[in-house]
């Protein structure tokens, strides 16, 4: 037993990044986070300095798309609605401060269960996309807030990885992932090493609703504590603290399929573009 023990902690020990994981949607201290999908679905083109951004309905308004212009010409564009045009949505809003000026594009496909995507464009004399969700592989809850009072918001998201494929649907784990403003890239980045403190108040937050279950629901607990092992395997895994990423993930889950789930969640890690690049910058 000893020696299977080892090896999960060599698993985890493999997994070194910067991002880290929580559940959603809770507020954490006093910070107050805005969802990018809440705006007016009815602006259909907003003109901003020398661009027009239009969106386009197609399919009898199911499929939708937006499309950036400069001077008439189209720079940009982005097709990923294929579901009626409030998944399709555009606006100015301030991400990055609240005196920016950044252009958020919000899409959804497939449903009320469908992959969201979100960009956020910076319109200067040239076009530039910040932050953009598919490159992250995620695709739900989209926040943004000021963390740490700096001044500066922050990005935060989640992915549908473990929603019908592994967890229960109401007992989901939803991994959160922060991303900070480098002002030298001039793009957002992974930075949830920073924010550890806050995704651990989320954690804390999911875990309460724990004490709601049935004394006899031995079921419901069961998919209770392996969403909960889920979260703190990222939470602390992608904060690079692997020791404690598979301790809590034993201390959370302690069923007969412990060691496989685990192997599996730590693989999954290790393929998370947010882990991939964070690891490239720790070399």
């Amino acid at each position: 037993m000893r020696t299977k023990i080892a090896n999960l902690i060599m698993i985890i020990s493999l997994i070194s990044l910067t991002s880290c994981s929580g559940v959603f949607p809770v507020h954490a201290g006093d910070t107050k986070e805005k969802r990018f999908d809440e705006t007016d679905s009815s602006k259909d083109i907003i003109n901003f300095n020398d661009y027009t951004i239009s969106k386009v309905m197609e399919k009898e308004g199911k499929k939708g798309k937006v499309i950036i212009k400069k001077n008439d010409k189209v720079v940009m564009n982005f097709s990923k609605c294929e579901n009626g045009e409030f998944s399709n949505l555009i606006d100015i809003k301030g991400v990055t401060s609240s005196i920016g000026k950044e252009l958020v594009v919000f899409q959804q496909a497939e449903g009320t269960h469908g992959s969201e995507y979100l960009w956020v464009i910076k319109l200067d004399n040239e076009p530039k996309i910040i932050f953009d969700s598919e490159k992250w592989d995620l695709d739900t809850y989209f926040l943004y807030s000021d963390l740490d009072g700096d001044g500066k918001n922050e990005i935060i998201a989640s992915t549908r990885k473990y929603d019908y494929r592994i967890t229960r649907h109401d007992f989901v784990a939803y991994p959160l992932f922060i991303f900070g403003f480098d002002e030298k890239l001039g793009t957002y980045v992974p930075a949830n090493e920073k924010y550890f403190e806050y995704t651990y108040k989320m954690y804390n937050e999911m875990k309460k609703d724990e004490k709601k279950i049935q004394n006899n629901d031995d079921e419901s607990l069961k998919w209770a504590k392996l969403r909960d092992a889920i979260v703190s395997l990222y939470m602390y895994s992608l904060a690079g603290r692997m020791e404690k990423a598979g301790e809590s993930f034993k201390e959370e889950y302690k069923y007969d399929d412990q060691e496989k789930l685990l192997i599996m969640f730590a693989r999954d890690i290790k393929s998370n573009p947010v882990y991939i690049y964070t690891n490239q910058q720790l070399k």
